[in-house]
């Protein structure tokens, strides 16, 4: 009898290969920042080593400029990564971000606040026609900081315009919720029962 093996070796079938667990969004922005924190740890480390072998004092002032801007951001990404990990745990702790909040904010803190941001934006825009002017003077550092410091404002301006905006929300949500207790106790009598006549059977 003619089978399969009469013309030589049959091939054992090929097994499917499992399929790569797929991460969810959340799981992925885990993982994303912690390799951000790993990056950004990992140029701190080399700022500090560095700072131990330089010999000119303008090395160890840009040295010293981006310690202290990747320790701050260190710190800032120790917060996110607390947060995050409340978002995936269903837990809280202490270190993550503040919530929004839905309560408002005094007037004189949001005047001040508005005031902030006009000088944080102007501040931006100085920096910069400074920055254009010191271009090709000396060794190019004083641009460099110039720069650095338009950056800053604007990044400040930014969390001003954020924090403003929540307030306006709040500000409407908290009015919003005033109106409908208003309105819910001033109904009459019995206006919360069933207005709708009864069905006749």
């Amino acid at each position: 009898m003619f089978t399969i093996f009469d013309g030589g070796i049959a091939s054992a079938p090929i097994a499917p290969r499992p399929k790569a667990s797929k991460l969810s969004h959340s799981e992925r922005l885990h993982r994303d920042l912690e390799a951000h924190r790993d990056s950004q740890s990992a140029i701190l480390a080399k700022a500090r080593q560095a700072k131990e072998l330089v010999r000119t004092p303008f090395a160890e002032f840009v040295l010293d400029r981006v310690a202290d801007d990747e320790s701050r951001e260190a710190e800032v990404l120790r917060r996110i990564a607390a947060s995050l990990h409340d978002a995936l745990t269903w837990s809280h702790s202490p270190d993550a971000l503040p919530d929004r909040g839905s309560e408002g904010e005094r007037e004189q803190a949001i005047k001040l606040l508005q005031d902030m941001l006009r000088l944080e934006q102007g501040r931006a825009r100085s920096a910069r026609r400074l920055a254009k002017s010191y271009a090709g003077i000396g060794s190019g550092l004083e641009q460099a900081l110039l720069e650095r410091s338009a950056t800053l404002a604007e990044s400040n301006a930014g969390l001003l315009k954020l924090w403003l905006g929540n307030v306006k929300t709040a500000t409407q949500t908290g009015s919003t919720t005033r109106v409908l207790s208003r309105r819910a106790g001033s109904r009459p009598a019995g206006s919360d029962r069933d207005a709708s006549p009864p069905i006749a059977a």
